[in-house]
């Protein structure tokens, strides 16, 4: 993992230690630590200044003995120390810093249901999910915790969302080509 300057493009600092894809990297607010999710089935807490390597950890795996690949991680609003972390299985949790579940949550399928990437609200409150359904070959567009279901209309899957600062506003895109703002 590499971390670039915006204005001059050049690499500051490089971040060794996963051994696969790296597939979602984030600052923490105060910009002190980064966090990256791999496909090597880790979640790495990063020194930002140093570049070394504080903790590894493994998210609990869907089947035991197998390595499931860790899409995406995000700060959790509510605890500084907590970060939700998103693996390619039926299963979300809420850790620590240092790999310890705090609480999980499943996606009601106990086959073909691997959650594929998570967001969270601005205060917490909400966990979006998306899910990737093996048995249709299909990436679904089922957000569990979302009141609305008609609130997600698009044509095709929603890829990614996220929040505005205040809360106020949601963007999605869509393998449809279209980006679309909700309030």
């Amino acid at each position: 993992m590499r971390l670039h300057g915006l204005k001059s493009g050049k690499c500051l600092k490089e971040f060794n230690g996963h051994t696969s894809f790296v597939n979602d990297a984030i600052f923490t607010s105060d910009g002190s630590r980064i966090m990256s999710a791999s496909s090597d089935g880790t979640v790495k807490v990063w020194d930002a200044k140093s570049a070394e390597c504080i903790s590894t950890f493994r998210p609990p795996a869907a089947t035991a003995g197998t390595e499931t690949t860790v899409n995406s991680v995000h700060l959790f609003p509510k605890n500084s120390d907590q970060i939700v972390v998103c693996t390619r299985s039926p299963q979300v949790f809420i850790m620590t810093m240092q790999g310890q579940v705090v609480k999980s949550f499943q996606s009601g399928k106990r086959e073909g249901g691997d959650f594929v990437s998570a967001w969270v609200s601005p205060h917490g409150d909400w966990i979006y999910c998306m899910v990737w359904d093996f048995n249709s070959g299909k990436l679904k567009k089922d957000l569990q915790f979302q009141a609305e279901d008609a609130f997600m209309m698009h044509d095709d899957a929603v890829l990614s969302i996220n929040f505005s600062r205040d809360s106020e506003s949601l963007v999605s895109g869509s393998q449809d080509g279209k980006i679309k703002v909700w309030k």
